[in-house]
């Protein structure tokens, strides 16, 4: 992961920005998220790599 990108997607609790952040972390991509609230959408909490 020498050339990994780093991406910023806001409103990451959202539905479509949860399906992007999937994508983005299948192709190797690091990302940062911002939601409102953890307690909004405890799932979007957990750091990249993408588990297995």
């Amino acid at each position: 992961m020498e050339n990994t990108e780093h991406v910023l997607v806001t409103g990451g609790s959202g539905f479509i920005a949860g399906h992007l952040i999937l994508q983005l972390l299948d192709a190797g991509h690091r990302v940062r998220t911002t939601i409102r609230s953890s307690t909004v959408h405890p799932r979007s909490v957990r750091s990249s790599p993408r588990p297995a």
